[in-house]
């Protein structure tokens, strides 16, 4: 018998030779795939109108008075000889962006002139402001803090009409704002 020879010594040098290949580094295979990214970059402490503040149209039936839409509830009430017509009037709504817990004051100009378009009558409404959703009582009186990363406030008002108020259409501007504190 020769040492060194025969097969178990085959089976044994195969196994080497299988466990060397497999040490061995394999030729490398270029992969690639595409994938998309995608963001969306929303401004902090931003604020937008949604809907402007609309008192609809009106009837008054000679000594005048008030038209109310509610800031909270979206209500319209009159008083007076006045009457709310077409189911249209509604409140104003803005809309904000700041990070949660954000503590906010939020406010705007205590009325609003309207002046009739295409004529220089006018009328004067006294506004009210509430806040909507996102927002919880603040830790200072008058504030509110962000719950939630959009938050929605409200303004709503006293329309006085005066006894014989010139037939039109009446507009006029307020300001809104927000400031953290």
């Amino acid at each position: 018998m020769t040492i060194g020879s025969g097969p178990a010594l085959d089976r044994g040098m195969a196994s080497l030779a299988a466990a060397v290949l497999a040490m061995a580094p394999l030729a490398a295979i270029a992969q690639d795939s595409d994938s998309d990214a995608v963001v969306a970059v929303v401004l902090p402490q931003t604020l937008e109108v949604i809907e402007d503040l609309d008192f609809g149209p009106l009837v008054d039936a000679g000594s005048g008075g008030t038209l109310v839409v509610d800031g909270t509830t979206n209500l319209v009430t009159t008083g007076g000889t006045v009457t709310s017509v077409g189911g249209s009037a509604h409140r104003a709504t803005f809309r904000s962006r700041w990070p949660l817990g954000t503590v906010l004051f939020y406010g705007g100009d205590p009325s609003v002139t309207l002046t009739r378009i295409g004529g220089t009558e006018q009328m004067t409404a006294t506004l009210l402001y509430s806040r909507g959703t996102g927002l919880a009582n603040g830790p200072i009186f008058t504030s509110v803090r962000a719950t939630a990363l959009e938050q929605y406030y409200h303004a709503g008002g006293i329309l006085f009409v005066s006894a014989g108020q010139a037939p039109g259409v009446y507009e006029g501007t307020f300001n809104f704002g927000i400031d953290n504190f």
